[in-house]
């Protein structure tokens, strides 16, 4: 007689047993201290990656404003572009191609100009490079949040004074 046909079980092969839930919540756990160390250091860094359309736009718009003076020597009236369209920053604030800043000219003569990238919407959660700003002499200047105390930070977002 079998032992099935007695009423007993066989017991089952050691392969196909499965996991416990031990083993289970273990590998929860570790995909919950990799998720908590991945997400924020990722979130980082695309916040930091957004930087670089401020820097494109302060570095586009200074570059034009410097031909237009070479050629008439004078920063007033001068185009630029931001988003690819032909706009003035500097009679009006204009957001930048993806909405991650806001270009403006808050300081602007005849013989001198300052462009100012403001973050907007997501991108102020990049405390650290709030502000960031160009002159027509090359200085590059950047700010932090006042959450963030508010200080100077150069080298942070622009990678050089």
């Amino acid at each position: 007689m079998r032992p099935e046909q007695a009423g007993m079980t066989r017991p089952a092969a050691r392969g196909s047993r499965g996991f416990s839930l031990i083993e289970l919540m273990v590998t929860v756990a570790v995909v919950a201290i990799l998720s908590a160390i991945a997400i924020p250091a990722y979130n980082s860094y695309v916040l930091r990656s957004h930087r670089s359309e401020a820097m494109n736009a302060l570095t586009s718009n200074r570059q034009q404003l410097e031909r237009c003076y070479s050629q008439n020597f004078s920063y007033l009236g001068c185009p630029t572009t931001v988003g690819g369209a032909a706009t003035t920053v500097c009679a009006a604030a204009v957001s930048t191609t993806n909405g991650y800043y806001q270009v403006s000219c808050p300081v602007l003569t005849a013989t001198t100009f300052q462009l100012q990238a403001l973050a907007l919407g997501r991108q102020v959660q990049d405390s650290s490079c709030y502000s960031m700003t160009v002159t027509n002499s090359g200085l590059q200047a950047a700010k932090a949040t006042a959450a963030a105390g508010g200080g100077v930070t150069t080298l942070t977002c622009w990678g050089s004074n």
